[in-house]
């Protein structure tokens, strides 16, 4: 079932963020609902939007959450709103996360809030986008997060 998006008609360029903004407590509100601790990060050009603390283990995840839109892809991409989107001079700021960035790109569906959790070190040899029909191993897997455990 398609949850009910942008009722009040806001503006597209107004609506976007505050949407991203809804995955990512969305996304971190499966993750709580999973058992593991998880806070927001406030730092808006952080490469990391939330951080899961293992606190038995020492050791901090950093999670980057992805939106998606009608089924089709997720980006693996960062940085492209400093970017040239801005400005047409500018050079373009975009990259692909890296195990430097990030621990885990979480998917969320914003249709439903279905949720992809994708070790970093798996997408190292993928292009910049994966369709979500080629995640199907990664959708709803939140086993996956344990295989991170030290």
């Amino acid at each position: 079932m398609k949850w009910v998006e942008n009722l009040t008609q806001i503006e597209r360029g107004l609506f976007r963020p505050m949407n991203g903004n809804a995955n990512e407590l969305i996304g971190i509100g499966r993750i709580i609902k999973a058992g593991f601790s998880c806070s927001r990060v406030d730092v808006t050009n952080a490469k990391y939007d939330a951080v899961i603390d293992l606190g038995g283990y020492k050791r901090l995840l950093r999670i980057q959450i992805k939106g998606v839109r009608d089924g089709k892809a997720i980006s693996f991409k960062g940085g492209f709103r400093s970017g040239k989107q801005f400005k047409d001079d500018m050079e373009d700021r975009s990259y692909k996360y890296t195990r430097e960035d990030c621990d885990i790109i979480l998917g969320v569906d914003s249709d439903d809030g279905l949720c992809y959790i994708i070790p970093i070190d798996d997408i190292k040899d993928w292009k910049q986008t994966k369709q979500l029909s080629q995640l199907q191993y990664y959708k709803e897997n939140w086993n996956l997060l344990l295989r991170l455990l030290p």
